[in-house]
This record gives C-alpha cells, structure tokens and sequence, in this order.
C-alpha cells in the first residue's frame, strides 16, 4: 500500500507537467480535466494519516496542485489579453 500511495503522489506531478506540455501548444481544453485529477487524488489521499516519507509525498502532490492552480490562472489571463 506504502508504493501504491507513494506512487500515487508521484502521478500528480505528471499531471502537471502534461498539463505545461498542453498549454506550451495552447491546447487548453485538457487542463481542467488534469486539474479537477489532481484535486480527486488529494482528496482522497486526506483521508489516511499519513506519516514520514508518505507525508513528504504528499506534501509534494500538494505542490502539484499549487503548480496546476498556477498554470490555470496564467491561462485565464493569457485569455482575457
């Protein structure tokens, strides 16, 4: 369970980086879908109590999800200029 949850957080990240990929090639229509993954899997992760190398995954996912926030507000101003 600790690789699967450990692995888990690790897929945030790559939701991410598709997410830059797509928006490099201004193909914006994937990235609410990314984002919206990204929030699923955080929540479902708050619902164990995560401790030690698990937690610094999760802080890292966390992280993720502040970068897509990121990317998804540089959008929305790219689209409104």
């Amino acid at each position: 369970p600790e690789g699967y949850i450990g692995a888990l957080c690790d897929v945030t990240g790559e939701l991410v980086r598709r997410a830059v990929i797509l928006s490099t090639r201004g193909k914006f229509d994937e990235i609410p879908v990314l984002h919206k993954t990204v929030e699923d899997i955080l929540a479902q992760l708050l619902q164990f109590d995560l401790t030690k190398y698990l937690r610094v995954k999760y802080d890292q996912a966390k992280h993720s999800l502040r970068k897509m926030e990121g990317i998804r507000y540089d959008i929305a101003i790219k689209k409104r200029g």
